[in-house]
């Protein structure tokens, strides 16, 4: 059985927990709001777009959840407490699982534009050795027509 002074009391200080729980919350919105503007939306892949946008909704839910759970919900109401943390560890375990995502789709990405770039070297070379292949036929071309004028 808990002290019931501590029964009675949320796990951190309310006063310390909100304004913490403000802050993330309007960075949240700061990076939500970022991921519209016409700058980001033609550097960034949309795949990568959507799962930072479902991450920052997901945050959005969490954040007030979380504060509730740790500055106002007590261990006296144990089915609040219980129903808050359950929700909180939940929507964190989704967020990690959108993250994990995001890293995933960043290496496929990735994988994507290094394909991209061989691909693009793979192409230029084969026009540079073309390149050369013709500037030799012109030279040798070239070499023959001199040295006819001279036998002649």
């Amino acid at each position: 059985m808990l002290d019931p002074l501590i029964e009675h009391q949320a796990i951190a200080p309310t006063w310390v927990v909100l304004p913490i729980a403000v802050v993330a919350l309007l960075a949240t919105l700061v990076h939500l709001s970022m991921l519209h503007d016409p700058d980001v939306i033609g550097e960034m892949p949309l795949s990568r777009r959507r799962l930072r946008a479902a991450g920052g909704v997901l945050a959005l839910v969490t954040i007030p959840l979380l504060a509730y759970s740790f500055g106002i919900v007590t261990p006296a109401d144990p089915r609040a407490f219980t129903m808050a943390w359950s929700a909180s560890m939940g929507l964190l375990g989704m967020i990690v699982l959108v993250a994990a995502l995001d890293a995933l789709n960043s290496v496929v990405i990735h994988r994507r534009e290094l394909a991209r770039h061989r691909e693009q070297r793979r192409q230029t070379m084969q026009e540079l050795a073309a390149s050369m292949k013709l500037d030799r036929a012109r030279r040798t071309t070239a070499n023959r027509h001199v040295s006819s004028d001279h036998d002649g």
